[in-house]
């Protein structure tokens, strides 16, 4: 009976403790190892959406400047209308994926500072905060995307601040903590040579 008493729920049994936890450390060590995959994966995912950015900003540059030439050759106006429609058609599908990136990277941004799209005013003249592109993407209304932003913007500025001030009043106390241990060292040594 006492022997059933002292085995722990996972039937390990007396005295047997898992790989990791010695010494009280392995719920720590634990917590960290699960942590340290996730920050992976979104440090992953952010450089992964950086790539893919900077490649359909340099398509779209690529296909802006394919226009270049055609509309310095047009000379009626009815055939640079023509030209600068055909372009923005061409760039479009561009800007759209451009603009999704954007958008989620700042409500992926909005959700590490606990806000959310639907925190912010609504745009008085859309009744979403997302629009839907003419390929099929979703990206946040230009005007929620800036009131989003500076919501986000200075719930990090705020962010900062606070860790500022957290590290200077950590620094202040080691710096009292170690001034005092000098001074008691300078009178200790000071003591002894008398």
């Amino acid at each position: 009976a006492d022997r059933a008493k002292s085995r722990d729920p996972e039937g390990r049994g007396p005295g047997k403790v898992p790989a990791g936890e010695e010494a009280g450390g392995g719920k720590i060590s634990l917590s960290i190892g699960l942590m340290l995959p996730a920050f992976a994966r979104q440090f992953r995912r952010r450089v992964e959406n950086g790539k893919v950015r900077r490649k359909l900003q340099r398509e779209l540059d690529r296909t802006y400047s394919l226009f270049e030439a055609d509309l310095k050759k047009a000379t009626e106006q009815s055939e640079e209308e023509r030209i600068e429609n055909m372009r923005a058609f061409e760039c479009a599908e561009y800007e759209d994926q451009i603009q999704r990136l954007d958008s989620l990277a700042l409500v992926e941004r909005g959700k590490r500072c606990h806000i959310d799209v639907g925190d912010v005013p609504g745009p008085p003249d859309a009744p979403y905060h997302w629009i839907q592109g003419p390929y099929g993407t979703y990206y946040l209304n230009p005007k929620s995307f800036r009131e989003l932003s500076r919501a986000v913007e200075l719930a990090e500025h705020e962010r900062k601040k606070r860790n500022i001030e957290l590290r200077d009043s950590w620094l202040k106390i080691w710096t009292g903590i170690v001034a005092t241990i000098g001074a008691i060292t300078g009178l200790m040594a000071l003591f002894k040579h008398r």
